[in-house]
C-alpha cells in the first residue's frame, strides 16, 4: 500500500472544548455549524480575479507543486471574519499552497452570515468554515497524484488578545 502524501494537523477534542466552552466530539463538531456547508456551492477566487470550483483549485495547486517537485510544500486552510454594524459577519476562507522559501499561491471565498452576536460564535464559525474548506480540498486532492505536502488548518486564536481565553 502506497504511503499517503498527507500529513494532518490534529486538532484534539481538548482544544475544541476550550473554543466551544463545552465537551465535544469532533465528529459532532462538523455537524453543528451555523451553515449547511454542503449547500455553500461557492467558487474560490484567485489573485488574478478568476473564479474556480474546488476541482480547478486543486488542479492549480498540483500544477504549482509539480513545477518544482524538489521543494517542500505546505497547504494551509484558514478563515477570518469581520463583524458588521448590524451583527452580521463577513467571513473569508483561504486555501494557501506555500512552497517553502519560494512563494506560494492562494485561493479565497467570502460568505456573509447574519446575526453573529459574540466573538466566541464568530471564532467557532471560522473554525467550521476552515474545517469544511479542508474537507473539500483533501477530498479533491485524493483523486490526484500530488507530490508530498504538509497540511495545516489555521485557527485564529492566540495567547494574547481577546481570544486568549479560548486556548
Amino acid at each position: 500500500k502506497a504511503a499517503s502524501p498527507f500529513n494532518y494537523l490534529i486538532i484534539n477534542n481538548h482544544s475544541l472544548e476550550k473554543v466551544l466552552g463545552a465537551q465535544c466530539d469532533s465528529k459532532i463538531l462538523l455537524r453543528i455549524g451555523l451553515v449547511n456547508f454542503n449547500h455553500i456551492g461557492m467558487y474560490f477566487n484567485t489573485a488574478y480575479g478568476l473564479k474556480l470550483n474546488i476541482e480547478n483549485v486543486v488542479s492549480e495547486i498540483i500544477r504549482f507543486m509539480k513545477d518544482d517537485e524538489g521543494s517542500k510544500y505546505k497547504i494551509i486552510v484558514g478563515s477570518d471574519s469581520e463583524r458588521r454594524e448590524n451583527n452580521s459577519a463577513d467571513f473569508v476562507t483561504a486555501i494557501i499552497v506555500h512552497r517553502t522559501g519560494n512563494g506560494g499561491r492562494y485561493f479565497w471565498r467570502r460568505l456573509e452570515l447574519g446575526k453573529i452576536y459574540n466573538l466566541r460564535s464568530r471564532i467557532i464559525q471560522e473554525v467550521l468554515l476552515s474545517l469544511d474548506g479542508a474537507k473539500e480540498i483533501l477530498a479533491a486532492l485524493k483523486s490526484f497524484n500530488a507530490p508530498h505536502f504538509d497540511f495545516e488548518i489555521h485557527v485564529d486564536i492566540g495567547e494574547n488578545g481577546e481570544t486568549k481565553s479560548m486556548i
